[in-house]
């Protein structure tokens, strides 16, 4: 396009532009031939390129959650967090848990929960393990519901059981083959997706992302579904 038809263009998307602001009521454009560039699609160009900014102002006032450039400025363009970057254990621990804080009620699904399959570089003992899960359910959580895989290792199910109900939580168990991921609910319907195994938090390298409201929904459907034993 040459620079002269482009400034002719830009003055006249702004003469519109300058017009939609100051006549709100719906009333029809009073357009000259000459300031219809894009006939007969101009309205539709229009109502798109509204709809886009509309769309970018949203955006730029959304804080971005950027775990990792809170504590290191080298890594400003990171925006979620990655687990198990080396020398990172303990912050990523504390990362995880502070999901599940400010919540009355907690879903978890990881199919490997209750599962050891022998120490790892973070867990050195099962004792370890069964600590951490614990404190992953904050002294003000009331009810607490668990999804995992048939079969729970027995040590580590029973120290659980008995510190979490000493504390006088409310637990579901739920033993399923029918998820798959690791996922965090808070009594809010916020959802937070794991990469790896809650044994694996810091051990292997994985993202952890926060989900989609209405994926949360759906997902929670599921989770009633398979409370109820419906196929």
């Amino acid at each position: 396009m040459k620079s002269e038809n482009r400034a002719n263009y830009i003055a006249r998307l702004r003469r519109h532009a300058q017009w939609l602001e100051e006549n709100k009521s719906g009333e029809k454009y009073d357009y000259t031939e000459s300031d219809r560039p894009f006939w007969p699609f101009d309205e539709f160009i229009f109502d798109r390129l509204l709809s886009i900014e509309e769309k970018l102002g949203e955006l730029s006032g959304r804080p971005a959650d950027c775990a990792l450039a809170r504590s290191n400025p080298e890594r400003e363009d990171v925006i979620n967090l990655v687990t198990g970057i080396s020398g990172n254990i303990q912050r990523d621990q504390k990362y995880i848990a502070k999901r599940t804080r400010n919540t009355a009620g907690l879903t978890i699904c990881d199919p490997y929960f209750f599962q050891w399959g022998g120490p790892n570089k973070v867990f050195k003992t099962k004792t370890q393990y069964v600590d951490y899960i614990v404190s992953l359910v904050p002294h003000e959580v009331r009810s607490l519901t668990l999804f995992y895989l048939p079969g729970p290792e027995q040590t580590l199910f029973n120290r659980f059981k008995k510190i979490v109900h000493s504390r006088g939580v409310s637990v579901a168990y739920y033993e399923t083959n029918e998820i798959h991921d690791r996922v965090i609910i808070n009594d809010e319907g916020e959802g937070m997706l794991l990469g790896t195994s809650f044994k694996g938090i810091g051990n292997k390298i994985a993202f952890v992302l926060p989900l989609p409201s209405e994926d949360v929904v759906l997902f929670m459907q599921e989770l009633d579904r398979i409370k109820t034993g419906r196929p």
